[in-house]
């Protein structure tokens, strides 16, 4: 489970800054378009697995930080995967929706 560590935030390197704010401005930008169509949420899919791969690729924290890091990437990557799998656009939502809560979530416990 995600904790602080001892009370503060735990610091992340500089390329994981960089592509959680750009994974970020994307999935605002999408949720501030209300597209309806599901070929809006599979490219938003695709552009989201690109920048976690480049957060992964990047990444260059170690220890304890990176081992949070983890706890909070681990279901956000599912998430991403169940938004590419989404048949329809109702079924795309809900990824959507738990993505915004995780972003919410790591401004929570990562600086």
């Amino acid at each position: 489970e995600l904790s602080l560590n001892d009370g503060v935030k735990w610091q992340t390197d500089k390329s994981t800054q960089t592509h959680i704010a750009s994974f970020n401005m994307k999935l605002d930008a999408f949720n501030g378009s209300e597209k309806e169509n599901l070929a809006a949420y599979q490219s938003l899919a695709t552009d989201l697995t690109q920048e976690l791969n480049g957060l992964i690729k990047d990444c260059k924290m170690q220890g304890t930080e990176h081992d949070a890091l983890h706890i909070w990437l681990v279901p956000v990557l599912e998430e991403v995967s169940e938004l590419q799998k989404a048949p329809t656009v109702g079924q795309a939502k809900d990824p959507v929706r738990k993505l915004s809560k995780s972003l919410n979530e790591f401004k929570n416990y990562f600086r």
